[in-house]
């Protein structure tokens, strides 16, 4: 049985985070300045650019932060411009970035789960773009 699913995506679970990050080419730093911001703070968690694009506006110096929300419930991502969220950030860096993160988020989530269930989870990317996610249970 075969079923299309729409999800909005919410950064709830760090790991699948920080693994999507990973997968894209980011660096992940934990109690780090970030570069480009001017606060000098210490944060928790630093997703640092390691694709090197000087072509939109010196955006590959570009750290983001990763940090919970104020109700401590989703985990949100904040460039240093002006802390605008992941949407901003991630679009300025080429415009592809958030609906890869995204997209990698999701698989990643489901993968861990399917993992804690005791079952098998494959990932078959297609030519045209589309992913297929198969979770088999013994």
């Amino acid at each position: 049985m075969s079923h299309k699913v729409t999800i909005k995506t919410q950064f709830k679970e760090l790991q699948p985070l920080l693994k999507a990050f990973q997968i894209l080419g980011w660096s992940i730093e934990h109690n780090a300045v970030a570069r480009g911001w001017n606060d000098g703070a210490v944060h928790e968690v630093v997703a640092r650019n390691t694709v090197q694009d000087n072509s939109r506006d010196n955006w590959a110096s570009q750290d983001l932060v990763v940090e919970r929300d104020e109700k401590n419930r989703v985990y949100q991502v904040h460039n240093s411009m002006d802390s605008d969220v992941v949407e901003i950030a991630l679009e300025s860096l080429g415009g592809r970035e958030m609906p890869r993160l995204k997209r990698q988020y999701g698989i990643e989530t489901i993968k861990n789960r399917a993992k804690q269930k005791g079952a098998e989870c494959t990932v078959t990317e297609h030519a045209n773009g589309k992913t297929h996610v198969l979770v088999t249970y013994a």
